[in-house]
C-alpha cells in the first residue's frame, strides 16, 4: 500500500480524533489498528480500468465485530474518499 494512501487514511481519522497504528503481530493482511479495532486496508483506483474490487474471505479471516474494511477511493491519482465498512 502506498504511503500516500496511508497518509490520507491517517489524516482522515485524525479529523475524528482517531489514531491509526501499525499492527506488529498477527495476520499480515490486517495491518492497522484504531484502538482495539482491526483494519483491513483496500484501495480502488478509479483512474484505471479498475471499477470494482473483491475482497476474499481468506484475506479477512474470521469476521468479527472489531474488524473493519477501510476502502480508499483514488481519483486523479489522489485519495479522495474513505469508507469504513464493518466486516460482519
Amino acid at each position: 500500500m502506498s504511503s500516500l494512501i496511508i497518509d490520507f487514511l491517517k489524516s482522515e481519522l485524525q479529523s475524528f480524533d482517531l489514531e491509526l497504528t501499525i499492527k506488529t503481530d498477527g495476520r499480515e493482511e490486517v495491518d492497522f489498528l484504531i484502538g482495539d479495532k482491526q483494519l483491513y486496508l483496500q484501495s480502488i483506483d478509479l483512474d484505471t480500468t479498475q471499477r470494482s474490487i473483491k475482497i476474499a474471505k481468506q484475506g479477512l479471516g474470521e469476521l468479527k465485530d472489531n474488524l473493519f474494511v477501510a476502502l480508499v477511493l483514488i481519483i486523479d491519482k489522489t485519495p479522495r474518499a474513505l469508507y469504513l465498512i464493518p466486516s460482519k
